[in-house]
């Protein structure tokens, strides 16, 4: 071979030697532009947030979360988040119980999950384009029910370990679909408003790259009567079911007599409910007034609406036998009797579980 001939096979050669690093695919990066969901992807609860507006009164807005989330992808693409209803959080105590006990019912339903299939084809090219929107078919299954629906979510890649999904546009769920029509009544007659029947929800989820098992399955679809699994069923988880149900309220009474109110059903109601899920424990069912009139008076009353009370959820199939009724009249008040508001706090029915 001449001087010029190696020369010219050195020109062609060394570029060739220099570029196959670059142009040959690094196999990590293809199998994850191939396989988006490679090695599945697990939710960062502190980095997600669910949210949702409520309306009432016409004009008055009001912005919840949920402080509980989990989730994960799986590497074939099977994506499923649970809410634990328990964690709402709307900034005021006495809504939250109100939102845990009589609309969410937790104490039947104690978490709402979100599942949706995602194509791995629709986000292959995401470690090219970064971010991308998409049209998200998902079930939501709550308060015993599962409805589909779908939704316009941007997937951003944060980096080669973290995605984020958001939602784009705000999502409307509807109470009265998943059988909470009751449910709103109650908070509308225990807090003396005017709720819009549908929940404003926006989301944004954080994953990170990480082995994920398959999710647990989803409830199934099941009517709005259907009565789930209770939680929190113990003598601990009994108690503290109560004590919501004795703030939530919602349990009235005609002025000055222990006939029970028309609109005290759906709070008895769920009370009974609490009940039937606490087994043979004793329940306490405790009256009690404000400083008007005289004091035996009052206790005579109490005892009174205690006993309705107690009729009224044997009624409803509680055994007579497992509650106790009884009248502390205006002895143990939750405020001073200082005003017209704080008198209606006084009177009330309290519940716990007996001695």
């Amino acid at each position: 071979m001449t001087v010029l001939s190696r020369l010219c096979t050195l020109i062609f050669i060394v570029p060739l030697l220099v570029l196959t690093p670059v142009l040959t695919p690094v196999p990590g990066a293809q199998a994850q532009e191939t396989q988006p969901f490679a090695g599945g992807w697990r939710l960062d609860p502190a980095g997600s947030e669910i949210r949702f507006v409520s309306i009432k009164n016409g004009d008055l807005a009001e912005a919840s979360r949920f402080g509980t989330l989990s989730g994960l992808i799986t590497d074939q693409g099977k994506a499923q988040i649970r809410v634990l209803l328990d964690s709402v959080d709307t900034g005021i105590d006495l809504r939250n119980v109100r939102l845990r006990f009589m609309l969410f019912e937790t104490f039947l339903h104690p978490e709402a999950i979100i599942t949706t299939q995602l194509d791995s084809a629709r986000l292959r090219d995401l470690p090219a384009v970064r971010s991308k929107q998409i049209d998200l078919s998902y079930a939501l299954s709550l308060h015993g029910m599962t409805l589909s629906n779908t939704a316009r979510v941007s997937v951003t890649l944060l980096d080669e370990e973290r995605v984020e999904v958001a939602s784009v546009a705000p999502i409307p769920v509807s109470a009265i679909k998943f059988g909470m029509a009751q449910g709103i009544a109650a908070m509308e007659k225990a807090a003396a408003v005017a709720v819009v029947p549908v929940g404003i929800v926006s989301f944004t989820l954080v994953f990170d790259r990480g082995a994920a098992e398959a999710p647990e399955a989803a409830p199934q679809p099941q009517s709005a009567a259907t009565t789930a699994a209770p939680s929190g069923t113990g003598p601990a988880g009994c108690a503290e079911r109560l004590v919501e149900a004795s703030r939530a309220g919602g349990i009235h009474f005609a002025p000055g007599s222990a006939r029970l109110s028309g609109n005290s059903a759906a709070a008895l109601d769920r009370v009974a409910e609490i009940a039937r899920a606490c087994g043979g424990l004793r329940i306490l069912v405790a009256g009690h007034t404000d400083s008007d009139g005289a004091a035996e008076a009052n206790l005579r009353l109490s005892r009174a609406r205690a006993e309705a009370v107690a009729a009224a959820l044997a009624m409803r199939g509680i055994d007579r036998a497992r509650l106790q009724a009884q009248g502390f009249g205006e002895t143990e008040p939750l405020v001073p009797n200082d005003s017209a508001a704080s008198k209606a706090r006084n009177r009330r029915i309290a519940f716990s579980v007996a001695d």
